[in-house]
């Protein structure tokens, strides 16, 4: 066998498993673009892009309701604290008592009671970044 036939051969051989290696590169190219539902890989990237803006959409949506929740949050009362004490000393038991009802912002109301044997005075003073335009008592100022 002289060169130039053995050049062909292996020629020839390579030529054939290069046909070979690009058949099934082609089938495996055609599979991937058919995709599922005969749809090419063009229509299924363009129907994932949809479906990721739509995600978006509905994304930017809870985050502007989750926004709002946040704010809201802040003027529902959060911190009660309640103070029972005898304010006079003729009369048994604490009846007396201080209640604040406040928000994050240490806004709301104080509402405070003394009770006494022949009556009882309720008293509401408004709160406002934690403090109050009237004069808290001792107690009020223990609450708050």
């Amino acid at each position: 066998m002289s060169t130039i036939s053995i050049n062909l051969l292996f020629g020839g051989i390579g030529f054939i498993a290069i046909i070979i290696f690009i058949i099934l590169l082609h089938r495996r190219i055609t599979l991937l673009t058919r995709g599922r539902d005969r749809l090419s890989l063009e229509e299924i990237i363009k129907e994932n892009n949809k479906l990721i803006h739509e995600q978006e959409q509905v994304i930017a949506q809870f985050e502007k309701r989750i926004s709002f929740l946040e704010n809201e949050d802040l003027k529902n009362i959060k911190n009660i604290k309640v103070l029972r004490f005898n304010p006079y000393k003729e009369t048994g038991g604490n009846q007396s008592f201080a209640l604040s009802l406040l928000n994050k912002n240490k806004d709301g109301i104080i509402i405070s009671s003394l009770y006494s044997r022949e009556y009882l005075h309720l008293f509401a003073k408004p709160i406002k970044n934690g403090t109050s335009e009237y004069t808290l008592s001792k107690e009020e100022q223990e609450v708050l």
